[in-house]
């Protein structure tokens, strides 16, 4: 047992429990003893309560960050100075421990999974506190279970400080992502039948085949329990064509928060998340809504109510005008859910362990830089749109995404693109050499349906006696070529949506 003096070299004073039931749980955890960590009289140990549908990674993931795992016939065997949970659930009863027990979303807005029961307010054991995000919740805590209130502290939101603690830091959390100037929609579910994976698990490819990879870079932040329940070997099968076509997935265990600092646009359902990116001022559109699982009268009934939905038009009109919205009044909802004015909690959690927190407290600290999964789209379908003799507009998507029927489009692809058959039939073959003039002449014997070749900062189009030196982007320029913009020796302006790219070609 840690504490006892036998083992151990530090002469600890507390020793605090951190109940997990799930990966949900565990993340909401890590943020609240952050706050201490660093003490060396406090020592904080796992323990997994595993009667959870979702148990599935839980010991990986504590492992994964340094902790240990007590087994929990071994913790209701032992004493603890605190016992911290982000869940009501389990045999908390059986602890022999004061319990501090934390919601493991932004307030309570949902009934538990098929009652009528407020999530978050079941109390089969008797905790010394439980904290609320706001102080409207005590009114929800007063009806559905008066005998806690006097229990109940309204704190900060330890999430949402880490957000906007995070926010000074988008640039570098876009750079991390990969974007390079275009808009980022990051797609967001919760998990159910309900949710906005449930009800359209194809929304990512869908929006894919609609955005253009030069103006918008597009996200995925899937509930823990999604990945959990079905496994990561399925939902990495489910999204197979869409990480193909460019979608970057957020693991569940981190990377959703530097992710929404980083977005332009939060596409969520009745998801927690939805609620944090109104509260750092985030556009919000709604891909789906459960209304059936949110409580009534509570601010995420109010955002289901008041934010723009997706509907069946085109896509990027949608996600065009969505980013457009006033946020102010999202944003003010989300301001019932968090109290940005109570004390931070770790006041709360000294004083339960009766210990002097000692100086001022630390800021809230930033998240770390997301590590999305992504795959190189090594193909683009390129769509080309004449505006006039010097000024040509693009649009390019993956190649993988079924063709869209334009008039004048071609297939521009690495060489050593994965898919034969797209390098067999692109009009535009970019590559890596030392030796271009050797490299395009064999390009183009082996590829007959190739008509420009381009490496390095150079290009050439078959019909060319010679390759011109490219300023202003490599594949644009070669697509550029392409089309007959410019001509052999010349200039051209590529229009990316409301980017201009000025394209040189010189002998």
């Amino acid at each position: 047992m840690p504490g006892d003096d036998l083992w151990t070299t530090v002469r600890c004073e507390r020793v605090v429990l951190a109940v997990v039931r799930t990966v949900t749980t565990a993340t909401r955890l890590l943020d609240v003893l952050e706050l201490v960590r660093g003490d060396p009289r406090v020592q904080v140990v796992f323990t997994f309560e595993r009667s959870s549908a979702f148990t599935a990674g839980v010991t990986k993931f504590i492992e994964d960050n340094g902790g240990h795992v007590l087994p929990w016939d071994e913790a209701v065997r032992g004493t603890f100075d605190l016992a911290i949970s982000a869940s009501e659930n389990g045999a908390l009863h059986e602890l022999s421990a004061p319990l501090l027990l934390l919601p493991h979303g932004a307030g309570h807005h949902k009934y538990a999974k098929g009652t009528r029961r407020i999530s978050g307010y079941r109390f089969g054991s008797s905790p010394r506190a439980i904290v609320l995000s706001h102080r409207s919740q005590l009114d929800q805590l007063a009806a559905a279970f008066p005998a806690a209130l006097p229990r109940a502290v309204v704190a900060r939101d330890v999430c949402l400080d880490r957000l906007r603690a995070s926010l000074p830091h988008r640039a570098r959390y876009r750079r991390a992502l990969g974007n390079t100037g275009q808009r980022l929609v990051v797609l967001s579910s919760t998990w159910g039948r309900a949710s906005a994976f449930g009800r359209a698990p194809g929304l990512a490819l869908e929006l894919l085949a609609a955005l253009p990879r030069d103006e918008y870079q597009v996200a995925l932040v899937l509930h823990p329990n999604i990945w959990f329940a079905h496994s990561r070997f399925a939902v990495r099968g489910w999204l197979g064509a869409a990480m193909d076509a460019g979608l970057l997935v957020i693991p569940p265990e981190e990377g959703w928060r530097a992710a929404l600092v980083a977005a332009d646009l939060l596409i969520g359902d009745h998801g927690s998340v939805s609620l944090y990116a109104a509260a750092i001022g985030l556009p919000v559109l709604l891909a789906a809504f459960g209304s059936a699982e949110v409580v009534e009268d509570t601010p995420m009934a109010s955002l289901g109510a008041r934010a723009p939905r997706l509907g069946h038009g085109p896509l990027l009109g949608q996600v065009q005008a969505a980013s457009r919205q006033d946020t102010a009044p999202l944003r003010a909802i989300a301001d019932e859910v968090f109290a940005g004015d109570a004390p931070g909690l770790r006041s709360v959690l000294y004083s339960l362990i009766e210990l002097d927190p000692g100086g001022a407290p630390a800021p809230a600290g930033h998240v770390g830089d997301p590590v999305p999964e992504t795959r190189h789209v090594g193909a683009h379908r390129v769509i080309i749109t004449a505006l006039d003799d010097k000024t040509v507009g693009m649009q390019r998507f993956s190649a993988s995404l079924p063709e869209t029927g334009a008039a004048d489009q071609h297939i521009a692809a690495d060489e050593d693109c994965f898919d034969a058959a797209l390098v067999r039939g692109a009009a535009v073959i970019l590559g890596v050499t030392d030796d271009f003039e050797e490299w395009a002449g064999r390009v183009f014997a082996e590829h007959p349906a190739a008509r420009v070749a381009a490496a390095g900062d150079l290009v050439l189009h078959r019909d060319w006696d010679g390759p011109r030196r490219v300023t202003g982007g490599l594949a644009l320029a070669a697509s550029a070529v392409c089309a007959g913009y410019p001509q052999v020796d010349g200039s051209c302006t590529v229009v990316l949506g409301d980017r201009e790219v000025p394209v040189h070609l010189t002998g």
